[in-house]
């Protein structure tokens, strides 16, 4: 358990004794042993007393306990981030380096971000495409951060070298999020994204997307081509993206260059 995660527990213990709401006997676990630990040497509260039985097993018991003038100050300090552009930036970049640092549990916000600015911020970076293998999924409306093999894209290493010149790159070239769907009937004429501009030529688009392809990971690059394969190939049909469905979330300018060519493809049928 890292200090960010540490604290976050320690606050949320304090808030449960100021709230009354803390078992008075509970049993522990040996990592949280050391949390209630911290939090009487740093006299956050009083009235806890630990005690470790055989086994060995933990158990903490509250005797009229109550948070310190101490503790209420480490509560406030842990109030959530305002976040304004400063400040997700500055998340933006700890996030970054919790990937880079092989961080186990980036579902976990970072140090005083609020859950939701959080998955913002993990979702900026997904689409400025600097993350890979980071996607997020929704269940019964709330956001979990879903990872394999996470790692930093070469932009996401520049961005932590040199993060104002990458936020000036990506204003001006990052693919706004699509949701793209396949149905029967006459697609030509259609377009895909924001200020859609429409250039039927299906080489051109093809060209687009094998070069975007030529940029990924060594093995990113054979989950996108054959992607890229079946468009040449006019296998184009519903549910044809289905099984790519996760690789597809963590690549959204993938997605754009993607449905350009599905679109011009549709045209040639």
């Amino acid at each position: 358990m890292n200090q960010n995660h540490r604290n976050v527990k320690i606050m949320e213990i304090l808030k449960q004794i100021n709230d009354n709401s803390m078992i008075m006997e509970q049993d522990i676990e040996e990592s949280e042993v050391v949390i209630y630990q911290l939090i009487k040497d740093e006299d956050y509260a009083r009235g806890l007393d630990i005690k470790t039985f055989m086994g060995p097993s933990y158990a903490v018991f509250m005797n009229s306990p109550y948070v310190t003038d101490k503790g209420l100050r480490f509560i406030d300090s842990m109030k959530p981030l305002r976040m304004n552009k400063k400040n997700q930036m500055e998340q933006k970049r700890v996030f970054l380096e919790r990937v880079e640092n092989k961080d186990e549990d980036l579902n976990i916000s970072n140090y005083r971000v609020d859950s939701d600015d959080y998955l913002g911020i993990v979702k900026l970076a997904i689409e400025e495409e600097l993350v890979l293998g980071i996607c997020i999924k929704y269940a019964s409306n709330k956001g979990i951060v879903i990872h394999s093999n996470a790692h930093l894209s070469s932009k996401g290493i520049e961005y932590l070298d040199n993060p104002d010149l990458v936020e000036t790159e990506s204003k001006v070239n990052v693919a706004p999020s699509q949701v793209i769907n396949i149905y029967g009937g006459d697609q030509r004429g259609a377009g895909f994204g924001m200020n859609a501009t429409i250039n039927n030529n299906f080489d051109n688009s093809l060209e687009e997307l094998g070069a975007f392809i030529s940029r990924l990971s060594e093995n990113e690059q054979k989950e996108a081509n054959e992607i890229l394969d079946a468009i040449k190939n006019g296998d184009i049909k519903p549910g044809m993206l289905s099984r790519f469905s996760t690789f597809l979330e963590s690549h959204p300018n993938l997605v754009a260059y993607t449905g350009k060519a599905i679109v011009w493809a549709l045209t040639k049928l």
